[in-house]
């Protein structure tokens, strides 16, 4: 349970920062639909938000709990206590960001910041706050 809790932690930093980052982008970027009066965009992205981080949460703590069941290596790593996660989560993040590259060329530098900030999190931070909480 203590795994489930250090992913859900991990997920919470995941989902504030990537919705903070995604708004500071629609802000200096808007949409159209930002521009329509009549739009209710602020519902949207309210209800999106709450969702977006409420998703983070569960998936951070499905992965936390994955990680508590693989047990990390018992190699003396300082910085990657399971390498093996760490490699299946890179394969599964480019597997899903590579098409979002292809469908979104202008939102490059936004996708590969989201990637990067995911890969951080969930691949380095979230097996040290495993091995933390054992």
């Amino acid at each position: 349970m203590s795994e489930f809790v250090a992913g859900a932690l991990a997920g919470a930093i995941m989902g504030l920062s990537v919705q903070a980052y995604w708004l500071l982008v629609l802000a200096h970027r808007p949409l159209d639909a930002f521009k329509r009066a009549e739009s209710r965009v602020g519902t949207v992205i309210v209800f999106g938000g709450l969702v977006a981080v409420g998703g983070w949460i569960l998936v951070g703590g499905l992965l936390g709990a994955l990680v508590g069941a693989i047990r990390p290596d018992d190699i003396d790593a300082v910085l990657v206590p399971s390498a093996a996660f760490l490699v299946v989560l890179l394969f599964l993040a480019a597997f899903a960001l590579i098409p979002a590259l292809v469908f979104l060329p202008t939102w490059k530098r936004h996708l590969l910041f989201t990637f990067l900030l995911f890969a951080g999190l969930f691949g380095l931070l979230l097996p040290n706050l495993v091995v933390a909480v054992q």
